[in-house]
């Protein structure tokens, strides 16, 4: 299924006005069902961002020890699933959804997995542009695969 922008736009409404509603609320518990009650939600887009967190929660170990950082991790899973309907949108072909980094937020994730810390180690500062190379001659394709020099994805986690 395809998500069409303006649907995942209106979701991605719906959601902001869930979780500002969801933080004003301190005289009871809120639930999401109320929050989707109040907002007369049809598709029930809400209960089934918390449905899929859960799932999530439960396929990759995770557990949040105060009710605080379940929500704000359910805030970051559901705009995280907002971007890969808006991406999967953009480009069918690909496949976008829930994966191990989707209660990360950008800089979590670039902090933990990347190994990008600020930039270049070897930029001299002079302007940091490749020099033109010679390209005459060159195949018009190329794949590494089928050189052998390209493996399939690996999980690289490291401290």
């Amino acid at each position: 299924m395809v998500a069409k922008r303006g649907h995942a736009l209106t979701c991605f409404a719906r959601l902001s006005i869930f979780l500002f509603a969801l933080n004003l609320s301190s005289a009871r518990q809120t639930t999401v069902q109320d929050i989707a009650r109040k907002l007369k939600l049809q598709d029930n887009q809400l209960l089934r961002t918390e449905k899929k967190f859960k799932v999530f929660m439960e396929n990759y170990g995770r557990k949040y020890s105060t009710r605080e950082e379940y929500l704000q991790r359910l805030e970051i899973f559901a705009g995280n699933m907002l971007r890969a309907a808006e991406n999967q949108a953009l480009d069918p072909t690909a496949i976008h959804g829930v994966t191990q980094f989707s209660d990360l937020t950008e800089d979590e994730f670039q902090r933990h997995y990347t190994g990008v810390n600020g930039g270049f180690p070897w930029s001299n500062g002079a302007g940091d542009v490749a020099p033109p190379l010679e390209v005459d001659g060159l195949p018009e394709d190329f794949d590494w695969r089928e050189k052998g020099a390209v493996t399939e994805v690996k999980m690289q986690v490291y401290t």
